[in-house]
């Protein structure tokens, strides 16, 4: 399928942009488009309660931060893909749009009143107490 798509883009830009690329290139840029769509998956499903949440925001966008892939960083893929690999670099568990919407629900429920209870209610067990400035 890869090749395919990399056979498409090469012909493409060779006949509209006399651009010629080698393999590696291209794959480059399939890999920076795809990140890229997957980054905008990481939206959890009650953001209209952004506009009226201030620490929902802050967590909602901390995390869309965190999961922007970066090239180098990691495996690349952005924090939560990037736990799904072992240590020898091979991804273990293809993260869904349905996965990353779920998860930044729960991450935006920690700004929640009832989720930042529990943050700072199992962070005083551990030891740590939460200060506001």
């Amino acid at each position: 399928m890869e090749n395919k798509i990399i056979e498409k883009l090469s012909l493409h830009l060779i006949k509209n942009h006399n651009l010629l690329l080698d393999d590696e290139e291209l794959e480059s840029i399939i890999s920076t488009v795809d990140h890229s769509a997957t980054h905008s998956e990481n939206i959890g499903y009650f953001t209209q309660r952004l506009e009226f949440s201030d620490k929902e925001k802050a967590f909602h966008d901390k995390w869309l931060e965190i999961n922007e892939p970066k090239r180098g960083f990691n495996h690349g893929h952005g924090c939560l893909q990037d736990l799904f690999f072992d240590t020898k670099g091979k991804c273990l568990v293809e993260i869904t749009k349905r996965d990353r919407e779920i998860v930044a629900t729960v991450i935006q429920w920690l700004g929640s009143n009832i989720g930042f209870n529990f943050l700072e209610e199992t962070l005083k067990e551990a030891g740590y107490k939460i200060e506001i400035d």
